[in-house]
């Protein structure tokens, strides 16, 4: 050993460096050689390891394939014997193997690191009273959980624009990563969303989407005017002689509401001399406000409806009870949208004729792959705008809904 080279030593160095750094973190292999572990962030020593972990380990392992595949040092008083020199062989080959096998480890291990970098988000949504945005962060949540090291901040915009505005400042302050939001009205929202891009934070809007605001990394969400197409559509295969038709319209300024009275004038105003429209009023999105509406509305009409359609389930389920009051359940048929779970036990049961599958777990998990892909990879969604295709749901067709098993 004393005639070592320097590059000999520092090869050495390094093969005593690799397994006293496995050996330490036991979380890099797992109690079980076949069950590896993903490196974490912090892994190494309780610190962050340097940048360039895999480069300096590659190196490390190339110096030492390189030295070992050196001849040994003999002397010429002891020529080896040729026994002798077939087992140091093999030793060598043994030790390329290790220290090459080594070193594709750590140089696959420092990619897959760089990949776990810790995320802030803030999930951004107008109010966690509505059954559909409650899914929407569980689904969100879960996402997250899979994804890993990421911590979603989930802000409550309480039906308010100056709420959810004041969430978004606060949000772009502590320096989040990035952001998904739901707007509560897409023209009020617009200067925090501005806001945020200009602070090079990476925004993602869902469901509702805010068209005056360049720079959006992408939108996620239905396509509304399908939506309300589909459930056009509907009314005219229930009622190809034509019907009378109570619309009970969304919460005014949101671009679902207005997407989906869009899509549903779309398709019957086509034929207006058969498809009247004998009452037209927001209910807001909200359950009493759908009951109140469909009270006053009948209490004003001659005779009921044939049909009552409405731009969310929980209108349509507060028209249900305004129908079951005057005895009017099943004889005036009764379409939402949201395909919510008690929305699809009434539809089961037969007192809802139909909703409108959205499928908002597959929206916002599609925003959070989104915005991870660009933060952790600089890799931009292959379409600015993502539209799901809406589907009507019945009794025929229930299985096709996403909240099924959530049925009580």
């Amino acid at each position: 050993m004393a005639n070592n080279s320097p590059l000999q030593f520092f090869a050495s160095f390094s093969v005593f460096r690799g397994p006293l750094v496995l050996t330490q973190n036991k979380t890099l292999l797992g109690e079980d050689a076949d069950t590896p572990i993903r490196p974490h962030a912090d892994t190494f020593s309780g610190q962050a390891c340097p940048k360039n972990l895999s480069d300096c380990l590659f190196s490390w392992s190339i110096a030492c394939i390189i030295v070992s595949a050196l001849p040994p040092q003999s002397t010429p008083q002891s020529p080896p014997k040729q026994g002798i020199s077939d087992k140091n062989s093999m030793r060598y080959l043994s030790k390329i193997s290790f220290v090459a096998t080594l070193g594709l480890a750590f140089a696959v291990l420092g990619p897959a690191q760089a990949a776990e970098k810790h995320l802030t988000i803030l999930m951004a949504i107008p109010d966690l009273a509505f059954p559909f945005f409650v899914h929407m962060v569980d689904q969100a949540k879960d996402e997250a959980n899979k994804t890993g090291d990421i911590e979603l901040i989930i802000s409550d915009g309480q039906r308010s624009s100056p709420k959810e505005t004041a969430d978004v400042e606060a949000a772009i302050t502590k320096g989040v990563d990035g952001i998904m939001i739901s707007p509560n009205d897409v023209d009020a929202l617009a200067p925090a969303i501005q806001e945020a891009v200009d602070a090079k934070i990476p925004i993602v809007t869902i469901d509702r989407r805010v068209n005056k605001v360049p720079g959006v990394l992408a939108h996620v969400g239905a396509d509304n005017v399908k939506g309300g197409e589909a459930q056009g559509q509907l009314i005219e295969k229930l009622f190809p002689d034509g019907a009378n038709v109570m619309n009970l319209q969304g919460q005014s300024g949101s671009s679902p509401a207005i997407d989906r009275n869009k899509g549903l004038h779309n398709v019957l105003d086509q034929a207006k001399d058969k498809y009247k429209f004998v009452f037209e009023d927001t209910a807001g999105f909200d359950r009493a406000k759908g009951l109140a509406v469909t009270e006053s509305a009948l209490a004003g009409m001659q005779k009921p409806p044939d049909v009552i359609v409405a731009a969310n389930d929980d209108m349509a389920l507060g028209a249900l009870e305004a129908l079951k009051a005057r005895n009017l359940l099943g004889k005036v048929k009764l379409i939402g949208f949201d395909a919510l779970p008690e929305a699809l036990g009434q539809i089961k049961a037969g007192n809802l004729t139909a909703t409108i599958e959205q499928l908002p777990g597959g929206q916002v998990r599609g925003a959070l792959q989104a915005l991870v892909a660009f933060l952790r990879e600089g890799k931009k969604p292959d379409q600015q705008v993502i539209l799901l295709t809406p589907i009507a749901i019945t009794s025929d067709n229930l299985n096709q809904a996403e909240r099924l098993n959530e049925v009580k």
